[in-house]
């Protein structure tokens, strides 16, 4: 319907000039408007208004008498867009990102691991030392390690007295050293139908401090050797877990990170595939004595006294006040075993230490080695995969040239036989027809049966 009760439709005359069905100036599809007609048609309709030729006639909304909306005049094909400061955004070049790039600077650190959004802001650089390790020769994904944790007060190690936080100095002679506890890759299930992915069956020992902050197990030594610092991690593990690492002979330089205003901090990945018993960590607490005021009643004998004064005595009787002191264990840090996937999806928050950024970044770290294992794992199988198709290939082709070679000599041999068998039969036919000059017809009908009795 139209403001005027119409419906758009073709104009209808009611006879007469009378009153009109409707009064619609637009068409059945609110394009151009109506020509008008000529002669005695229509007479009582009125006449259309002239619209200009750069105005874009509008329909009226369907349902809303009211409220045309406003006309938007044309712009000419021939002007050109109007220009604007605003460009469009270009696309971002791709970037690969290549496992052999050993050493690399904060720009290279953030875009491979931009699901790190905090980090801390005084760092320059990293160093992938594990890019110097041949593919698919360490153990971590052929070999699981088990070490029970226990974690109960009454099993945890007294903590030492100094104390357990460590901050970062800038003496350029003391790094802080830290150990990657990697208990490699643990088999599926076998009574499970459904497989998990790689990453979840690859936990990660650390050491997870009361206020539930993970980190790794070392802390800072003054020598730069990596003797000392091998040296320095067993003893300092052996300290906060129990764990004797002393037949643990191979120790990779896995991991360096570098500040600019404290020493470097290098993590290491011992081999503790070559561990001959089940380890067993504990973790560290400390005892906490505390005090306590116990009052004690005094037994009041009546022998001898009356109710009376019995009951004066009794209220006038004090009772005793004890001290009794109590010594409690205080956790401080508890061995954890993590999977994979949780430490790298964990957000980071400003208030954490600098010591659980970095077992974050160490667990990046161990993430990227372990995809530049599988990636070429999966490479060389699917390489593997090409030799043996195009091995496959060859073979076939070979095996239809031998069948083509054999068909061409089988049918050489035919022609062979064939071209034998017929200078054969055009030498008996010679020799037939000398023999059977001079015979009757009945000598030589006898003689063809003859000669194809000896010939069956």
């Amino acid at each position: 319907m139209n403001r005027h009760g119409g419906r758009g439709g073709p104009m209808r005359n009611n006879g007469g000039g009378g009153r009109q069905a409707g009064r619609g100036f637009y068409g059945p599809q609110g394009g151009e408007p109506r020509q008008r007609m000529s002669g005695g048609q229509n007479r009582g309709m009125p006449m259309p208004r002239a619209v200009p030729s750069n105005v874009r006639s509008q329909p009226y909304p369907a349902g809303k008498p009211s409220n045309r909306p406003p006309q938007q005049p044309l712009r000419n094909s021939n002007t050109a867009p109007p220009k604007t400061d605003r460009q469009a955004p270009q696309q971002q070049p791709y970037m690969e990102h290549s496992f052999s790039l050993k050493h690399r600077t904060l720009v290279d650190h953030r875009v491979r691991n931009p699901h790190r959004r905090i980090g801390c802001p005084t760092l320059l650089r990293t160093i992938a030392h594990w890019v110097s390790f041949p593919a698919l020769t360490n153990p971590v994904l052929t070999q699981h390690v088990p070490i029970s944790l226990k974690t109960s007060p009454e099993d945890c190690l007294t903590a030492p007295e100094e104390s357990t936080a460590e901050t970062p100095t800038a003496s350029g002679s003391t790094i802080n050293v830290r150990a990657i506890l990697c208990q490699g890759l643990k088999p599926n299930d076998r009574n499970s139908t459904v497989k998990s992915s790689v990453l979840k069956r690859i936990t990660m020992l650390s050491k997870r401090a009361a206020d539930g902050q993970l980190s790794c197990y070392g802390g800072h030594c003054d020598s730069t050797t990596q003797a000392d610092a091998v040296a320095f991690l067993k003893e300092k593990i052996k300290k906060d877990t129990g764990l004797d690492l002393s037949e643990v002979k191979t120790w990779y330089k896995f991991f360096e990170i570098q500040y600019s205003d404290a020493g470097p901090t290098v993590f290491y990945l011992p081999a503790l595939w070559e561990l001959t018993e089940e380890g067993v960590m504990q973790g560290t607490a400390r005892e906490v004595t505390s005090e306590r005021t116990e009052l004690i009643e005094q037994e009041l004998s009546r022998e001898g006294m009356t109710d009376e004064e019995f009951q004066q005595a009794k209220a006038e009787l004090k009772p005793e006040e004890k001290i009794i002191t109590e010594v409690k264990k205080v956790i401080e840090s508890t061995p954890t075993a993590t999977a994979l996937p949780t430490l790298l999806h964990a957000e980071l928050k400003r208030d954490y230490s600098r010591d659980t950024h970095e077992a974050h970044y160490a667990c990046d770290a161990l993430d990227e080695f372990i995809k530049r294992d599988m990636a070429t794992k999966i490479n060389r199988k699917l390489l593997f995969r090409e030799t043996e198709a195009n091995e496959a290939a060859v073979r076939k082709e070979q095996e239809a040239k031998d069948r083509d070679e054999l068909k061409r000599k089988r049918e050489e041999e035919e022609k062979e036989e064939k071209e034998k068998r017929q200078v054969k039969l055009e030498e008996l036919k010679e020799k037939w027809e000398a023999e059977d000059q001079g015979k009757t017809d009945d000598e030589k009908r006898e003689a063809l049966i003859e000669r194809k009795k000896n010939h069956e």
